[in-house]
């Protein structure tokens, strides 16, 4: 089972590999020499969605601007393009994979169900009455664990909604400036 499931992942590895390298061959054609217009956003760890960045209101004439912003919107769709690119290829993989697993999982369940009854039937009630002791201690701590980490999620979403409220207020302020 778990060399099924690491085979698969390497499958996926290797696929999202290539996809990307082709990508970057792609796009590594034609670098641009002018710097990005704004940072890019931090990525967090998926706990949430982060906001789009805060527009800027565009001075009032300002031809460079107009450039930048088609520039912008030339990137844009080249992005887009190749997010549907990579979800056309990459659909077609998940399906086959999620195929193969289920046929594999199909076909180790009964073996893995048979295998446990039969170990099962040759231990003595005090390893059994042991082993159950086992698994009810792992459960309490697994439900331990998952309230901990919620807490811990909860607690940096607090301190990123902070953060973000912030930067919110200095790019009003740097606006108000001007």
């Amino acid at each position: 089972m778990k060399s099924a499931a690491k085979l698969a992942s390497f499958v996926i590895l290797l696929v999202f590999v290539g996809v990307l390298a082709a990508s970057v061959v792609r796009l590594g054609a034609a670098p641009s020499t002018k710097p990005p217009a704004t940072p890019a956003p931090t990525k967090d760890t998926g706990t949430q969605t982060l906001p789009a960045p805060h527009p800027m209101p565009a001075p009032a004439a300002a031809p460079a601007n107009g450039e930048r912003n088609g520039e912008i919107k030339a990137i844009d769709d080249k992005i887009k393009s190749l997010r549907e690119q990579f979800k056309s290829q990459a659909d077609p993989l998940e399906a086959q994979l999620k195929t193969l697993r289920t046929q594999f999982e199909t076909d180790l369940r009964p073996l893995q169900e048979e295998r446990t009854r039969l170990i099962e039937e040759g231990e003595s009630p005090d390893l059994k009455a042991l082993n159950e002791e086992e698994t009810a201690a792992i459960a309490d701590l697994d439900t331990k664990e998952k309230a901990e980490i919620d807490q811990v999620r909860q607690r940096y979403d607090a301190e990123k909604k902070q953060v973000r409220d912030s930067y919110a207020q200095k790019r009003k302020d740097l606006m108000a400036k001007k």
